[in-house]
């Protein structure tokens, strides 16, 4: 597995005034048909479009971008091709493969089911599915990457046979209990982290709710949050071509789906820098998870880690002032996702890029809006997801 850097620094301050951001004005690509009057824009409205502009130019990076500040949004645009070869235009609500930025939404979806009182964090694994092979595993070890199961898609893409047939989360369960591959490590002795535990997580959800996890995450949190353009992939469905994009490898080769692209839970989540912005606002308002059971999230689950830890589906660090800054990144299929936020100061930014070689990491500065200047292990040295 390869290995990324993301390096935040402090350097633009994004501030915006005179009623700008509450009516949520951006500066889109120059062939939006729209006109926004220079004037309505602040100094440092247009700092902030420069510096993103001048990025975009340097370094190729093909994808949109969103900032808030205070629960306000003070920046968003996109650059570059949703279809490279057909020149079609990115825009905001554009919707990207989220890849591991999609164990959020599958924690939040056990966060849901725990509130209810249908299961506990601390319940074995065997009380869901029966008949997985492996035992002492708890809920709460498969949220905090300490189940200690090997990567299902190494040992799977041994025994898959037909590759254009999408292997379901089922199918993947059934070949661990023919198979019983052996574990990387005994249930909670240390953190690993692991695309198998959030694999099961959304089977879990779906042994508990009776419902497919795509219908359960559209009905209890992508509907009712107003995420419109946000949805799990499902080989059997057909989208919104005017919003899609493809995914690409390098500008030049596309990305191709395959039948991995069949598992959920892990990945698969699709959405928009827009539709996260509400699912951002989502986690402070109660909207659906309470705050009490949002805060679970953010704890801390893993004692060995030193300078940052993990919770339910966020990375976890304190800034040099104190801020708890959660976040996670995702590379999958020729996409690239990053979703950060200031807890404390409801600060967030989303970057969601199709082309997985499009730059996506030295951004030089972004002051004020997540100050990780001390960490630049934030995302440093982090195996790709």
């Amino acid at each position: 597995m390869k290995y990324l850097i993301f390096i935040l620094l402090l350097c633009v301050s994004f501030t915006c005034n005179n009623g700008c951001l509450s009516q949520g004005i951006s500066l889109n690509q120059k062939n939006n048909t729209d006109t926004i009057e220079t004037a309505v824009l602040s100094e440092n409205w247009k700092k902030a479009d420069k510096f993103f502009q001048n990025y975009a130019s340097k370094t190729g990076f093909n994808g949109a971008v969103l900032i808030s500040q205070h629960d306000t949004v003070v920046y968003k645009n996109a650059f570059g091709y949703a279809d490279i070869k057909a020149k079609t235009s990115l825009s905001t609500n554009s919707t990207f493969q989220l890849a591991s930025v999609s164990k959020q939404f599958t924690a939040a979806a056990i966060m849901l089911l725990q509130q209810r009182g249908e299961l506990k964090y601390e319940d074995d694994l065997t009380k869901y599915l029966p008949d997985f092979p492996y035992q002492n595993i708890t809920i709460r070890n498969l949220l905090n990457h300490r189940s200690g199961l090997c990567n299902y898609i190494y040992f799977c893409e041994k025994h898959w046979k037909n590759e254009n047939e999408p292997m379901s989360n089922t199918q993947v369960l059934s070949f661990f209990k023919a198979i019983k591959p052996a574990p990387y490590l005994q249930p909670n002795r240390k953190y690993n982290y692991s695309n198998t535990g959030y694999m099961i997580l959304a089977a879990v959800v779906e042994k508990v709710s009776g419902m497919k996890f795509a219908d359960f995450m559209s009905k209890e949190f992508f509907i009712p949050l107003g995420m419109k353009s946000t949805y799990i992939y499902q080989f059997d469905k057909k989208y919104d071509t005017l919003n899609t994009t493809l995914g690409y490898e390098t500008k030049q080769k596309r990305a191709q789906i395959n039948y991995i692209d069949g598992v959920v839970g892990d990945k698969g989540v699709y959405s928009t820098v827009e539709d996260l912005f509400l699912w951002d606002q989502s986690l402070y308002s109660g909207a659906v998870l309470s705050e009490k059971t949002v805060e679970e999230a953010f704890l801390p689950g893993n004692k060995d880690l030193k300078t940052k830890n993990y919770g339910f589906g966020w990375r976890l660090i304190t800034n040099k002032e104190g801020d708890r800054i959660v976040y996670h990144r995702g590379w999958w299929h020729g996409y690239k996702s990053l979703l950060l936020r200031n807890i404390d100061k409801h600060d967030a930014i989303i970057m969601l890029s199709n082309v997985a070689s499009s730059s996506f990491v030295n951004i030089q500065s972004i002051e004020d809006i997540i100050k990780v200047d001390n960490y630049q292990e934030l995302i440093a040295a982090e195996e790709e997801e």
